[in-house]
């Protein structure tokens, strides 16, 4: 179990125990736009430009942000250490199927599996819509919250 330090000392014990999942938006918060993410963000946002899919993957990339946004089942799934692989490609290539997105995302949200990285998806997500807009002189959509 994770712990904290308390900032008052006086009428509460040195350390509390944390929820997990403040500890994970603790990890994430710190871990927020590392080079990694930048990193993936950039080869998804190559590969899709020269290929010319950059549009269509820009529109997957937003679904994807949507998705992890709004559906928190979804999101405990993907970023659940204890869950397997194989479960975690097998909803995603069912997501990717029912939206549609192109094999090229498809594909780069599995390498995210078998590299244990969806835990990065905010990250990526929003190092990869900062790169679109970069490339497409066009203004960044406000982030999303996560």
């Amino acid at each position: 179990m994770a712990f904290a330090m308390r900032s008052s000392a006086l009428s509460r014990p040195a350390f509390q125990a944390v929820k997990p999942d403040t500890r994970r938006a603790v990890v994430m918060a710190a871990g927020r736009r590392n080079d990694v993410s930048d990193s993936y963000a950039k080869a998804l946002v190559e590969l899709s430009e020269e290929k010319g899919r950059l549009e269509q993957v820009h529109a997957d990339v937003d679904a994807v942000a949507s998705l992890i946004k709004e559906n928190s089942k979804l999101t405990d799934l993907l970023y659940n250490p204890v869950v397997e692989g194989d479960k975690k490609k097998a909803v995603l290539a069912k997501i990717s199927k029912e939206a549609g997105f192109q094999t090229y995302t498809s594909n780069f949200l599995n390498v995210l599996v078998q590299k244990d990285r969806l835990n990065l998806l905010p990250e990526i997500v929003e190092s990869f819509e900062e790169q679109y807009c970069e490339l497409t002189d066009t203004q960044p959509r406000p982030l999303h919250s996560y």
